[in-house]
Protein backbone atom coordinates (compact mmCIF):
# COMPACT_ATOMS: atom_id res chain seq x y z
CA UNK A 1 0.00 0.00 0.00
CA UNK A 2 2.95 2.33 0.41
CA UNK A 3 1.93 3.50 3.86
CA UNK A 4 4.45 3.28 6.67
CA UNK A 5 3.71 2.04 10.18
CA UNK A 6 3.97 5.52 11.62
CA UNK A 7 1.37 6.97 9.21
CA UNK A 8 -0.88 3.98 9.87
CA UNK A 9 -0.62 4.65 13.60
CA UNK A 10 -1.38 8.32 13.04
CA UNK A 11 -4.45 7.42 10.99
CA UNK A 12 -5.71 5.13 13.72
CA UNK A 13 -5.12 7.71 16.44
CA UNK A 14 -6.07 10.80 14.49
CA UNK A 15 -9.02 12.77 15.80
CA UNK A 16 -11.07 14.17 12.95
CA UNK A 17 -12.29 17.16 14.95
CA UNK A 18 -8.72 18.40 15.40
CA UNK A 19 -6.96 20.25 12.62
CA UNK A 20 -3.58 18.66 13.34
CA UNK A 21 -2.01 15.68 15.05
CA UNK A 22 1.30 16.20 16.86
CA UNK A 23 3.32 13.25 18.07
CA UNK A 24 6.40 13.33 20.26
CA UNK A 25 6.80 17.04 19.60
CA UNK A 26 8.64 16.66 16.29
CA UNK A 27 6.25 15.32 13.66
CA UNK A 28 3.14 17.13 12.55
CA UNK A 29 0.44 15.80 10.20
CA UNK A 30 -2.60 17.88 9.30
CA UNK A 31 -5.87 16.17 8.43
CA UNK A 32 -5.19 17.01 4.77
CA UNK A 33 -1.81 15.26 4.86
CA UNK A 34 -3.43 12.13 6.26
CA UNK A 35 -6.16 12.05 3.59
CA UNK A 36 -4.01 10.58 0.79
CA UNK A 37 -2.70 7.59 2.79
CA UNK A 38 -6.20 7.03 4.18
CA UNK A 39 -7.59 6.84 0.64
CA UNK A 40 -4.87 4.34 -0.38
CA UNK A 41 -5.73 2.14 2.59
CA UNK A 42 -9.44 2.40 1.85
CA UNK A 43 -8.89 1.42 -1.79
CA UNK A 44 -6.73 -1.57 -0.80
CA UNK A 45 -9.41 -2.80 1.62
CA UNK A 46 -12.17 -2.39 -0.98
CA UNK A 47 -10.09 -4.20 -3.63
CA UNK A 48 -9.28 -7.03 -1.23
CA UNK A 49 -12.98 -7.37 -0.35
CA UNK A 50 -13.87 -7.53 -4.04
CA UNK A 51 -16.08 -4.44 -3.83
CA UNK A 52 -14.03 -2.60 -6.45
CA UNK A 53 -11.59 -3.85 -9.05
CA UNK A 54 -7.92 -3.02 -8.87
CA UNK A 55 -6.48 -0.57 -11.37
CA UNK A 56 -4.23 -3.31 -12.76
CA UNK A 57 -7.23 -5.56 -13.32
CA UNK A 58 -9.14 -2.82 -15.10
CA UNK A 59 -6.12 -1.97 -17.26
CA UNK A 60 -5.70 -5.64 -18.19
CA UNK A 61 -9.38 -5.95 -19.13
CA UNK A 62 -9.18 -2.79 -21.22
CA UNK A 63 -6.07 -4.02 -23.06
CA UNK A 64 -7.71 -7.39 -23.66
CA UNK A 65 -10.80 -5.70 -25.10
CA UNK A 66 -8.69 -3.46 -27.34
CA UNK A 67 -6.53 -6.32 -28.66
CA UNK A 68 -9.43 -7.72 -30.63
CA UNK A 69 -10.23 -4.44 -32.37
CA UNK A 70 -8.94 -3.36 -35.76
CA UNK A 71 -7.07 -0.06 -36.15
CA UNK A 72 -10.22 1.52 -37.61
CA UNK A 73 -12.35 0.30 -34.68
CA UNK A 74 -9.80 1.66 -32.21
CA UNK A 75 -9.80 5.05 -33.95
CA UNK A 76 -13.60 5.07 -33.98
CA UNK A 77 -13.70 4.20 -30.26
CA UNK A 78 -11.29 7.02 -29.40
CA UNK A 79 -13.29 9.46 -31.54
CA UNK A 80 -16.60 8.41 -29.94
CA UNK A 81 -15.14 8.72 -26.44
CA UNK A 82 -13.78 12.19 -27.17
CA UNK A 83 -17.16 13.25 -28.59
CA UNK A 84 -18.96 11.94 -25.49
CA UNK A 85 -16.56 13.86 -23.26
CA UNK A 86 -17.19 17.05 -25.28
CA UNK A 87 -20.97 16.55 -25.05
CA UNK A 88 -20.75 15.92 -21.30
CA UNK A 89 -18.71 19.09 -20.82
CA UNK A 90 -21.17 21.09 -22.92
CA UNK A 91 -24.07 19.74 -20.86
CA UNK A 92 -22.29 20.76 -17.64
CA UNK A 93 -21.72 24.25 -19.06
CA UNK A 94 -25.40 24.52 -20.02
CA UNK A 95 -26.52 23.40 -16.55
CA UNK A 96 -24.20 25.92 -14.92
CA UNK A 97 -25.41 28.67 -17.24
CA UNK A 98 -29.04 27.83 -16.42
CA UNK A 99 -28.31 27.96 -12.68
CA UNK A 100 -26.58 31.31 -13.01
CA UNK A 101 -29.42 32.67 -15.17
CA UNK A 102 -32.02 31.50 -12.66
CA UNK A 103 -30.11 33.12 -9.81
CA UNK A 104 -29.70 36.30 -11.86
CA UNK A 105 -33.42 36.45 -12.68
CA UNK A 106 -34.32 35.88 -9.04
CA UNK A 107 -32.01 38.74 -8.08
CA UNK A 108 -33.51 41.14 -10.61
CA UNK A 109 -37.04 40.16 -9.54
CA UNK A 110 -36.20 41.32 -6.01
CA UNK A 111 -35.04 44.74 -7.21
CA UNK A 112 -37.00 47.91 -6.71
CA UNK A 113 -38.27 49.58 -9.87
CA UNK A 114 -35.63 52.33 -9.57
CA UNK A 115 -32.82 49.80 -9.15
CA UNK A 116 -34.07 47.78 -12.14
CA UNK A 117 -34.05 50.89 -14.32
CA UNK A 118 -30.58 51.88 -13.08
CA UNK A 119 -29.34 48.32 -13.56
CA UNK A 120 -30.60 48.01 -17.13
CA UNK A 121 -29.24 51.47 -17.95
CA UNK A 122 -25.85 50.42 -16.56
CA UNK A 123 -25.93 47.34 -18.82
CA UNK A 124 -26.71 49.52 -21.85
CA UNK A 125 -23.96 51.97 -20.89
CA UNK A 126 -21.48 49.19 -20.17
CA UNK A 127 -21.00 50.46 -16.61
CA UNK A 128 -19.87 47.30 -14.80
CA UNK A 129 -19.28 49.11 -11.50
CA UNK A 130 -22.92 50.22 -11.26
CA UNK A 131 -24.09 46.74 -12.31
CA UNK A 132 -21.98 45.11 -9.61
CA UNK A 133 -23.09 47.56 -6.91
CA UNK A 134 -26.77 46.99 -7.64
CA UNK A 135 -26.35 43.20 -7.81
CA UNK A 136 -24.33 43.22 -4.60
CA UNK A 137 -27.18 45.09 -2.91
CA UNK A 138 -29.44 42.12 -3.73
CA UNK A 139 -26.85 39.45 -2.80
CA UNK A 140 -26.18 38.25 -6.33
CA UNK A 141 -22.76 36.57 -6.09
CA UNK A 142 -22.10 34.90 -9.45
CA UNK A 143 -19.53 37.36 -10.79
CA UNK A 144 -19.77 39.51 -13.87
CA UNK A 145 -22.99 39.92 -15.76
CA UNK A 146 -21.31 40.10 -19.18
Amino acid sequence: MGVGNYILKRLLNHRTMRSADVTQGYLHFSADELMEPALRIERAILEHAGIIESKKSLDAKLLLALEGLSEEEKRRLIFDLSQNIKVSEMNRQIELSELISKSFIESTNKMSQDDKLAFYQAILDGNKNVEREILKKYNYTHGDTS
